[in-house]
């Protein structure tokens, strides 16, 4: 709640309880959400321990274009982490457009996604690791489990053009058809 406003929001808290950062959730999936929540403009990149960690907010995760905004304002990202609330209809969204995310823009998408059943709503799971690289870490199924891993950045993986500044726009596409 802030300023007398329901969001669906995140935060970063310190070690002591103080709550550092606050990333409100800007795309709202389902009308339910849009009537429930209010969206505010809220920062995205936040410097936690030395890093640029980027937060997506659910929903957010599907829109390459969302990605692109980051990425042209802040070019070192680090890692992009996103919390969720998804349930085993969207299966495909660990297993494919989060690791496509990541190949895109050439970061660690961390994917977190609540278990179990709430009302009718049997969440998903399927929490990962999706590496720039196409590699794609599963860590857990469907049950509450805690994970730590290390990575480090990759300088050498392969560019794509319209991360690197290049706007949609201004490249240019051939296709041939052959029939």
């Amino acid at each position: 709640m802030q300023n007398g406003e329901l969001l669906n929001a995140v935060f970063s808290a310190q070690p002591d309880g103080e709550i550092r950062y606050l990333c409100n959730k800007a795309f709202l999936y389902s009308n339910f959400e849009k009537v429930t929540f209010a969206t505010r403009p809220s920062h995205r990149v936040h410097n936690i321990n030395g890093k640029k960690i980027a937060i997506l907010i659910c929903y957010e995760v599907n829109f390459p274009q969302i990605f692109d905004k980051l990425f042209k304002t802040h070019r070192d990202i680090d890692v992009i982490i996103v919390p969720t609330a998804s349930s085993r209809h969207f299966d495909y969204v660990p297993e494919v457009i989060v690791r496509s995310r990541a190949i895109e823009f050439g970061v660690p998408v961390i994917f977190v996604n609540q278990v179990g059943k709430v009302g009718d709503i049997d969440f998903g799971g399927k929490s990962c690791v999706a590496w720039p690289d196409g590699k794609y870490t599963l860590l857990s199924g469907l049950c509450e489990e805690l994970h730590s891993f290390t990575f480090k950045k990759n300088e050498n993986l392969p560019k794509i053009p319209y991360i690197n500044g290049e706007d949609y726009e201004s490249i240019e596409y051939k296709i041939n058809l052959i029939s």
